[in-house]
């Protein structure tokens, strides 16, 4: 084996040496063809997937128009993908709607499905793997975007903050006074606000549509201010600018419950993972008996039940994770 890395290693410093006295260039030919063949095919592939599930997605939402029904587990699961992709970018950054990540997901599934099948050549054990390490995959990436919409929320907040003590003197006077130090506005948030002044300023929008951009851009945490803005700036009265102090008082009193629900949901998982630790530690232990370890892993039943305990385990932590949300102050 030691023989093999030797000679593997020396093989590759001949092969750099000659690329590089002979400038044969393989090593950037090879890289440059990679990029135009591949890569290019990769982009051609995503486009067309991306147009058919914008199709998809178009009658979908031409269905979902005309028939309302109780939203289900799926719609559940569908809303959980769109928290994901909405606040990890992957929308603005690659393209990828709803449907795109689910056929990316389904292909990625049926590809490791095959992996493990040729490898351990048992099809119950394919799908179980391939099904945990989809949620735990799906679990990933819910803790990240929850983590980062938490940041997101707290930087409205303190944008909020800012804003309300100069609203006084006129909405888009306060925003346009914050925005003067760059080390105010998080970063996350900057852009919305200079969209709104370059809306406002320079591209003929009133201040109601500039704001309700504004809005949407920074979703319904935004939308209290969003609509008191509005309503000072087209009837502004003497006394009126008390309106902004309620959500000052709002948002303070959210951070103090988000602080106190972080707290709770951490004790929730440490609590999670040392029960789930003591069943695996039980489980262990049971399989030192000989007939429950030939039942448990060389039966199709044993293997049916190590299967579902799994996947129930993995469901449990990902329900957890998306419960586990900041609170949001919501217009009605």
């Amino acid at each position: 084996m030691i023989i093999a890395i030797i000679s593997l290693l020396l093989g590759a410093c001949v092969f750099l040496l000659f690329n590089s006295i002979l400038e044969l260039h393989l090593i950037s030919g090879a890289a440059k063809f990679f990029k135009e063949v591949f890569i290019d095919f990769l982009g051609i592939v995503l486009v067309k997937i991306g147009k058919h599930n914008s199709a998809r997605r178009l009658d979908k939402t031409k269905r979902q128009k005309i028939i309302h029904t109780k939203e289900g587990l799926f719609d559940k699961y569908n809303r959980l993908i769109e928290f994901i992709i909405h606040n990890l970018g992957f929308r603005e950054r690659y393209g990828i709607n709803i449907e795109t990540f689910h056929t990316i997901s389904g292909a990625l599934f049926g590809i490791v499905v095959l992996v493990i099948l040729l490898l351990s050549r048992n099809l119950a054990l394919s799908f179980i793997v391939s099904f945990v390490l989809t949620i735990l995959i799906i679990a990933f990436f819910s803790d990240r975007s929850r983590a980062r919409n938490n940041v997101r929320l707290e930087a409205i907040a303190d944008a909020e903050d800012l804003i309300c003590p100069f609203a006084k003197d006129g909405v888009y006077y306060a925003i346009k006074k914050v925005m003067e130090t760059d080390e105010y506005l998080h970063k996350s948030i900057r852009p919305y606000f200079y969209e709104f002044l370059k809306n406002y300023e320079s591209r003929g929008y009133s201040f109601r549509e500039a704001m309700q951009i504004l809005n949407q851009d920074l979703g319904t945490r935004f939308d209290n201010f969003a609509e008191k803005a509005i309503i000072f700036e087209s009837s502004e009265r003497k006394g009126m600018s008390e309106i902004f102090k309620d959500i000052v008082d709002e948002n303070s009193v959210v951070r103090e419950i988000n602080i106190k629900k972080e707290a709770l949901f951490r004790k929730m998982n440490r609590d999670f993972w040392l029960k789930t630790l003591l069943i695996i530690l039980f489980f262990l232990y049971s399989l030192t008996n000989e007939g429950f370890n030939h039942f448990m892993l060389n039966t199709g039943l044993g293997n049916f039940i190590v299967g579902i305990s799994i996947i129930t385990i993995c469901v449990a932590y990902v329900g957890g994770q998306f419960l586990q949300n900041s609170i949001e102050l919501k217009s009605k």
